[in-house]
Formats: C-alpha cells, structure tokens, sequence
C-alpha cells in the first residue's frame, strides 16, 4: 500500500494549505501533483518561484509551520522539513542544514 501516503496524505496537505490561505501574507497558488519526492517524505510540497521543497507534511501543524517559514522567506526555520532547493548542489544544501542547526543548538546552549 505504498500509494496509500500519497493518496491520503496529499489531499490532507492541500486542504490544510488552503484552510491556512488567508494567514499567508502572498497569495497561495495551489496546484496538486502526485508521486514526486518518494513516498516516505508525503506529503510534499513545492514552493515557486523560490524551487524550495519541503516533505513529511502529514500533520496540519507541521504544513503551517511551512506556510509560516515560506511567509518568512526562511524556509530553514523548519529545516527538519525542507528537503533541498532546486538550483543549490547536494553540499550547498547539506551545508545550509548544517549550519542552521548548529546555530539553533548554539543558541538553545546560551539560553
């Protein structure tokens, strides 16, 4: 039942994103697509035009956590989310994680 995260969780995505619309501050273009990402990261999400891809969406919370970190134009605030940047290498990507949980633990050491 592999299709099943997909089938049922995707859905789910887009009725919470929806739901969440008016707190965005852009508007909220949605468009659903299937099966890109892999089945263990549904649901998943693509924002344009930043080409940021975002999974494990499959809580309402953890969809407007995202919403809220597109909003910020920091989608790292939720890096146990994101899943990379079209255009960024596979470092790049690994470095940016990196170095955004490293600070997150640096700043919850000083606190």
């Amino acid at each position: 039942y592999r299709d099943e995260r997909c089938g049922c969780k995707g859905p789910e995505l887009l009725k919470w994103l929806k739901d969440s619309a008016p707190e965005a501050n852009k508007p909220l273009n949605l468009w659903t697509s299937s099966h890109y990402g892999g089945h263990r990261y549904a649901a998943a999400c693509i924002v344009y035009p930043s080409g940021d891809w975002f999974g494990l969406l499959n809580e309402e919370e953890k969809a407007k956590g995202m919403l809220e970190a597109v909003n910020d134009e920091d989608p790292l605030q939720v890096y146990e989310l994101w899943r990379g940047r079209m255009g960024l290498t596979a470092q790049e990507m690994h470095r940016a994680v990196k170095e955004r949980v490293e600070s997150s633990e640096e700043v919850a050491e000083n606190a």
